[in-house]
Order: C-alpha cells, then sequence, then structure tokens
C-alpha cells in the first residue's frame, strides 16, 4: 500500500505544479474515500499531512473531521486522537485549540500507547525524548506542553 500513497503524492503534486485545482480536489477525494473504506489509517494520515504542506487546509480538515468520526464510531480511541491532531493542524492558530484539546483529552491512555507502531506518523520531532508514547508526539505537535507536564506531575 506505500506504492499507492505515492502514487497519489505524485499525482498531487503534478496537479499542483500545472495548477489544476479541480484536479488536486478529484485525486484527493478518490484517494480519502478509498483509504477510508478500506479502514487505511496509515495512508489517510499521510493524505492529510502532505495535503496541510500544499495549503489544501479547508479540504483536510473536513476529511479529518470525516475521519474522526469513522474512528470514534469504531471505537479506535488512538486514531480519533491522531485524526484531531491533524485537524488541529489544518485550522490553524486560533480554531486548533479546540482539535487539540480533543486530542489530548485522555493523556493517561495516550501515555500508555507506544509509538513503536506509529513510526510512520513521526517525522517532524524525536518523542523518544518524552519516553517514546502518543501523549509526547501529540502533545509536541500541538505545542502542549502543559498538559505533558501536568500529566507528569501528576504521576510523580
Amino acid at each position: 500500500m506505500k506504492n499507492k500513497i505515492k502514487t497519489v503524492i505524485e499525482q498531487l503534486e503534478k496537479a499542483w505544479a500545472d495548477d489544476l485545482p479541480k484536479t488536486k480536489v478529484e485525486i484527493f477525494n478518490n484517494a480519502k474515500a478509498e483509504f477510508i473504506l478500506s479502514h487505511d489509517h496509515q495512508n489517510l494520515c499521510a493524505l492529510l499531512s502532505f495535503c496541510i504542506n500544499l495549503s489544501f487546509d479547508t479540504v483536510v480538515y473536513d476529511a479529518a473531521k470525516e475521519a474522526i468520526e469513522i474512528a470514534s464510531h469504531e471505537g479506535n480511541k488512538t486514531m480519533t486522537a491522531i485524526y484531531h491532531l491533524i485537524a488541529g493542524k489544518a485550522r490553524g492558530n486560533y480554531h486548533s485549540r479546540y482539535e487539540f484539546n480533543q486530542a489530548l483529552a485522555d493523556p493517561a491512555y495516550l501515555a500508555s500507547i507506544r509509538m513503536d507502531d506509529f513510526k510512520w506518523l513521526a517525522k517532524g520531532p524525536d518523542s523518544r525524548i518524552f519516553g517514546n508514547d502518543l501523549l509526547s508526539f501529540i502533545g509536541i505537535e500541538a505545542r502542549r506542553y502543559d498538559v505533558m507536564y501536568d500529566y507528569l506531575r501528576l504521576m510523580t
């Protein structure tokens, strides 16, 4: 499935370079639908994260909200938190606070999830500094160090 996301990203880059807005949206929507139907969270996260970098924010935010609903319905707390993080990053400064709060709503649960299964997600900060857990990764990405600090303080 890695080849699929690579192909989609190449198609999006070409459509972006050729300034084809309808084509970009069509490629994005087709890939999003395929990844959602196949429950391919890894490739869906890669698609959403890549498109944030293309200033495709509104489309990414709407897709992340759809993914939140699906992951929540599945009872997948981990992916729900990750999709809230992506939605927050897509929203920008002021509006991201709600999404980041939702992503970090259960710090004890997030701290119990090891990043070993989510190495594909971590492209930025090195979460091993804080114990290789999802709480650290989301806290760093959302710049919500206060949540990590409060959790660590409660645990000691």
